[in-house]
């Protein structure tokens, strides 16, 4: 998402990644189960504290823990991939999917509150399809790193 979208970092809900993928070749079918929502992407252009506050909407114990790139998130704080705090203030484009874009899994609480301007929503950019993109275009180096 973060690559074809060219944001800062990207997020999806816990629910969205419905298998852990292996190291070795990966079948279409193993890429359907992994990614079994045919849906777009999006960009949300998010001030860090709203950032913070919607990854731990998408964080809470009966959801899941949420999923992210560019980003390390304990629970607690986010910090970049150098190790630096998100800005409070600072406005940062983070890719998602269609669903959280949408307000699913309590991210309309964050959501609700941002002009209409701040998500757009990409159609022409499909989740499974980005993703197969990436892995096909990443440097094998990359595909193993925790924070790429």
């Amino acid at each position: 998402m973060r690559a074809a979208l060219g944001t800062d970092f990207a997020l999806v809900n816990a629910g969205s990644l419905r298998l852990d993928l292996r190291a070795g070749e990966l079948t279409y079918g193993q890429l359907y189960e992994a990614f079994p929502f045919d849906e777009g992407l999006a960009v949300l252009s998010l001030r860090g504290e709203e950032l913070l506050a919607l990854l731990r909407v998408l964080s809470r114990e009966t959801r899941g823990f949420a999923q992210v790139v560019g980003l390390r998130w304990d629970g607690r704080e986010a910090r970049t991939c150098a190790g630096e705090p998100l800005q409070p203030d600072r406005l940062y484009r983070v890719g998602t999917n269609e669903f959280v874009a949408s307000g699913g899994d309590g991210a309309r609480r964050v959501l609700r509150t941002l002009d209409p301007g701040r998500v757009v929503v990409r159609e022409d950019v499909e989740a499974r399809a980005a993703f197969l993109d990436w892995l096909r275009k990443a440097p094998p180096e990359r595909l193993a790193e925790p924070c790429p």
